[in-house]
């Protein structure tokens, strides 16, 4: 876009820049564009791709700054009768879908260990990124007008305190803790079994399968942080402690090709966990 010799501050000899410049970057066969074209003289700024972070870590011009948003997995922790009012044939957000709830997915025990499950500390920190049990970035304004974040409020610190894990050296684990993770997937699959919702294999050579699938945004997700969130759910629920090996928990993923599609096709249908 060339300069508006018109505008005012042209004559005032303030505006001097020639044109504007833009350049549209289609990352879908190259994931590491961003990161060349700065390299190249090409960008401002650009991300760090996660196989660049040990390199580039302490070099001059690397700046940590605060993130705008957080990473995160959504859960369908409904129950069967919840779903069924939500997307059943008279469902109230999408009917006629089609899903059956897993009952693990609404064990309350089942999700705890999930969560306890995922070391974010060794997550972001391969990636670059800085790791966080909070729902919101510390950008969203509890008080825009005087500069308070709200995880800087009592009300979300009251929120979050039952899921940090402080460590007793002080040290703070960010909601992983994989002992916790195992105590909370052994209760639930005691719970599911006496409820008669898990039928537990007859020993370690046969267990009963446990399965959850995960829907991401883009086919890249899979490798850039499925595989290790995966590994986390499953090093946790399939340790012996939890049940001898009559039980495993196998994580199923998938992804869409527009990233929309994970919205509108799947989660605005209620099928995913």
């Amino acid at each position: 876009f060339k300069r508006d010799a018109d505008w005012f501050e042209v004559a005032q000899g303030r505006y001097k820049i020639e044109g504007i410049y833009n350049l549209v970057l289609d990352t879908s066969s190259d994931t590491e564009k961003f990161y060349k074209e700065f390299n190249n003289g090409n960008l401002d700024s650009a991300g760090i791709p996660t196989k660049h972070v040990a390199e580039e870590k302490g070099q001059d011009g690397v700046k940590e700054t605060k993130g705008d948003s957080t990473f995160k997995l959504n859960v369908n922790s409904c129950t069967q009768e919840q779903w069924d009012k939500l997307f059943g044939p008279n469902g109230t957000i999408s009917p006629n879908s089609n899903w059956t709830i897993k009952p693990w997915m609404s064990n309350s025990n089942f999700l705890n260990g999930l969560f306890y499950s995922i070391d974010r500390k060794q997550f972001a920190e391969k990636r670059g990124v800085t790791p966080s049990i909070n729902y919101f970035s510390d950008s969203y304004m509890s008080d825009p007008q005087h500069g308070v974040s709200y995880n800087t409020t009592q009300a979300h610190k009251d929120a979050v305190s039952a899921y940090q894990c402080i460590g007793d050296d002080g040290v703070d684990h960010f909601g992983y803790d994989f002992e916790k993770a195992v105590d909370c997937f052994r209760a639930a699959v005691n719970e599911l079994s006496d409820a008669g919702k898990l039928v537990l294999g007859p020993d370690k050579e046969h267990p009963a399968t446990v399965d959850i699938h995960i829907r991401w945004m883009y086919p890249t997700d899979e490798n850039e942080y499925g595989n290790d969130i995966k590994a986390y759910f499953e090093r946790a629920f399939n340790d012996p402690a939890v049940c001898g090996g009559k039980a495993v928990l196998k994580v199923t993923q998938e992804a869409v090709t527009n990233w929309e599609d994970v919205y509108n096709v799947w989660m605005m249908k209620g099928q995913f966990d």
